[in-house]
């Protein structure tokens, strides 16, 4: 799934998405879904939040999210915060700093992202952050990487935090970047 939204996203950049069959790629994320309305990485895997951005992004960017049950799948991406007020990737799994975006991302792409709430998801985000040496953890009290870094700030981007560029839902990128490819 993850290549398959690394496709889609770089020919949609590259303004090149005539170049594959777009039609054959939805029936593939159409199969990826499961009971629940998550989406897993291929047919009849479990439902994971990273795996559901893909779909979700991938069906933003070809104009094709009515194949999403939104309400359902709103309900299960707003399951994934967690009492420590962070989100998880997957039922019964720890809170990792990095699905602050792939949830909130989807669950915007797909009108629901009132459904969660906001400033818990901050105040776990900045919990992550090491003040001392900089950069952000996936939870509290562990090392810093650019990975979380980089999806934490994304994700305190949508969340609105002062003196954060906005982050396009679908491509991952500054929303400035976006429009000098697409407005030119």
């Amino acid at each position: 799934m993850r290549f398959s939204y690394l496709t889609i996203c770089s020919l949609s950049l590259l303004k090149s998405l005539d170049k594959i069959n777009v039609e054959k790629v939805m029936e593939y994320i159409v199969s990826c879904k499961n009971l629940d309305k998550g989406f897993g990485c291929t047919p009849g895997a479990k439902s994971h939040s990273g795996q559901i951005f893909c779909c979700v992004g991938v069906l933003a960017i070809t104009g094709c999210l009515h194949y999403v049950d939104k309400d359902l799948l709103g309900w299960w991406l707003c399951e994934r915060q967690v009492k420590s007020e962070g989100v998880n990737g997957r039922s019964e799994k720890l809170p990792d700093v990095c699905y602050s975006w792939w949830v909130l991302s989807s669950l915007i792409l797909i009108d629901r992202g009132y459904w969660i709430d906001k400033e818990k998801l901050v105040k776990f985000i900045l919990e992550c952050q090491d003040f001392e040496n900089g950069g952000i953890s996936d939870r509290p009290d562990n090392a810093v990487d650019v990975f979380h870094t980089y999806f934490g700030v994304a994700g305190l981007s949508l969340l609105e935090h002062p003196r954060l560029k906005a982050i396009d839902l679908a491509y991952a990128l500054h929303v400035d970047v976006i429009n000098r490819i697409f407005l030119k």
